[in-house]
């Protein structure tokens, strides 16, 4: 393990970059550094992007058991993983000090991204003491031209993390792809086979050689035989080509053959993999060790009997468990369907109220109107209104009476919003009256921006014109809002399913996140619903979509938990 050109002296200096294109050796070589790093009993891990680091825990004939890693994830997992563990799989990797190989090669590009910055952010803020962390395809993590939050997140290791401990081992195809201050933070640069113009030139541009070693980079490079490269250490200025030793583990990475089986895996049986899969078992789970025995039919005809008569007993068990359960269901069911005819009834409340309000704003316009007093005859009747002003001004003051809102209209000398696009606005206070709106929910529920002066002009209308006020911060329709908008109120559904779809149907995109968090009573983190959604959650679509759908007041938030809003289920809000 001595004989090698890049001794543990030159990895714990700092990051090390591999370098070579396909076939040239590199991810073979990465794993050799893992190897040899475990095997002198330093803190180490990789992020597995292709799926080939499992042979570290196979011997070099893949017959035998190899170095202790735990993988995480993929076709050969010891320990199941799912894209939303990256924060707690970071935090257990340095805080156990796991050797751990993180598969991710089996996850959709978003998924990986996702569980890789919640992954490195963890292990940059809780890692303490010397810690190697191998990244094969570094270009997908640090791609040249930047990136989203994991790619941030990655950076932060490369240009921060070594005051933390973190050495990186990065690996990729080619130069030219990787970031340039990612790839700058590298103290060792190992260069393999380099067939491209452009990445050859980017290594050039790296090592800053002179112009000898530079004809000898653009010579030799192209046709490095694989397992061979050059190392430049600037510590110590050198630039030498090196034939890499073989390692010692099972060779994962190397393209299958016709004929070829791969090695059976090795079950990783240890109290700290018993611990971990049940750490990271999903809610509801049964674990793997729950009691029940194996499938294997014994030999021996008595030993068969008894373990029949064993399996028959635990079967009866979990029957009888099945039926006590299903009694249990049937209970909450009936309970879950007495509290639903009874919420049925609380919520035909305010419909009971807004109808003998009605009732009773009509007799009251009926009451004015039959004052003796010339009056408008409703607040759609505004060109009379108008008319009535140019016979000339209506003296209320003289009998004390109350103006209707038409005839403050006509005082004021606006023009009152009777047409139909005006009272689209007007309409959306009016159908959930008598409750109100925060400003921006009003203007995204209608449609309308609050940006220039339209918006502004449109609501002083409302105001003057005695349809619209504002209490505490939020805008109300009045009792003459609510009869002036009447004709273009639309006919919303109940509280509940119905009227979440309804909200849902008119949201585009939007209306995804709101029918997904119907099903989520108890609410989502942004993350389990950008997860569910199929969304990236801190990219500007998700954060977009959920902006919208809290400033229409359709949505809460608290406690980091985001739930559909009360109004449009009909539950009573506590704060």
């Amino acid at each position: 393990m001595n004989d090698h050109p890049i001794t543990i002296e030159m990895l714990e200096e700092g990051h090390l970059l591999l370098l070579g294109t396909t076939g040239a050796g590199k991810t073979y070589q990465q794993r050799g550094f893992l190897e040899r790093l475990r095997y002198n009993g330093r803190r180490v891990g990789a992020v597995d992007k292709l799926g080939n680091h499992w042979g570290l825990t196979l011997s070099l004939d893949g017959k035998a058991a190899g170095f202790d890693f735990v993988i995480f994830g993929g076709k050969r997992a010891h320990v199941p993983m799912t894209p939303l563990d990256g924060e707690r799989l970071g935090r257990l990797f340095v805080e156990r000090n796991i050797p751990a190989i993180f598969d991710v090669s089996q996850w959709k590009s978003d998924e990986q991204l996702e569980w890789m910055e919640a992954f490195a952010d963890a292990v940059f803020l809780h890692n303490d003491g010397p810690l190697h962390l191998g990244l094969d395809e570094a270009q997908s993590w640090v791609p040249q031209g930047g990136g989203g939050d994991a790619f941030r997140s990655v950076l932060r290791l490369a240009e921060q993390g070594r005051g933390n401990g973190i050495r990186l081992m990065m690996a990729a195809q080619r130069l030219s792809r990787i970031d340039k201050s990612a790839a700058g933070m590298a103290s060792v640069v190992v260069a393999m086979r380099q067939t491209g113009t452009a990445d050859r030139k980017a290594m050039r541009d790296l090592l800053a050689a002179d112009a000898d070693q530079m004809a000898m980079i653009e010579r030799d490079l192209p046709g490095l035989p694989t397992g061979t490269g050059f190392v430049w250490d600037p510590l110590r200025g050198t630039l030498q080509a090196h034939a890499f030793p073989a390692n010692m583990t099972f060779d994962s990475s190397r393209t299958p053959r016709h004929g070829d089986a791969p090695p059976a895996a090795i079950p990783a049986a240890s109290d700290l993999v018993e611990e971990l899969r049940g750490l990271l078992m999903p809610a509801g789970a049964a674990p793997a060790s729950a009691g029940y025995p194996d499938d294997t039919i014994p030999v021996d005809p008595a030993e068969a009997w008894e373990k029949g008569s064993a399996i028959g007993s635990m079967l009866q068990e979990r029957d009888d468990r099945i039926a006590d359960l299903e009694r249990a269901n049937g209970l909450l069911e009936e309970t879950a369907r007495e509290l639903g005819r009874q919420r049925d009834d609380l919520l035909g409340l305010p419909e009971r109220i807004s109808s003998l309000a009605g009732r009773f704003i009509n007799d009251l316009q009926a009451l004015i109107e039959g004052e003796p007093k010339r009056r408008v005859d409703d607040l759609g009747s505004v060109q009379d209104a108008r008319k009535m002003s140019m016979d000339g001004p209506q003296r209320t003051g003289e009998t004390g009476a109350k103006r209707t809102a038409a005839e403050r209209v006509v005082t004021a000398g606006e023009t009152a919003p009777t047409s139909q696009r005006e009272l689209r606005s007007l309409a959306v206070l009016a159908a959930i009256y008598p409750a109100g709106l925060s400003e921006a929910a009003w203007a995204g529920r209608a449609g309308r921006s609050r940006k220039g002066g339209a918006w502004a002009s449109q609501r002083k209308r409302y105001v003057d014109a005695g349809l619209t006020e504002k209490r505490d911060g939020r805008w109300f329709a009045t009792a003459d809002g609510v009869i002036a908008a009447a004709g273009a109120v639309p006919t919303l559904p109940r509280p509940g399913a119905d009227l979440i779809a309804w909200w849902a149907s008119r949201l585009g995109a939007s209306g995804k996140l709101l029918l997904t968090l119907q099903d989520h009573v108890g609410g989502l983190s942004r993350i389990e619903l950008a997860h569910l959604v199929r969304m990236t959650a801190k990219g500007g679509a998700f954060s977009g979509a959920v902006a919208e759908l809290k400033r229409n007041e359709l949505i809460v938030e608290r406690d980091r938990r985001l739930r559909i809003s009360p109004s449009l289920t009909g539950e009573t809000s506590h704060g």
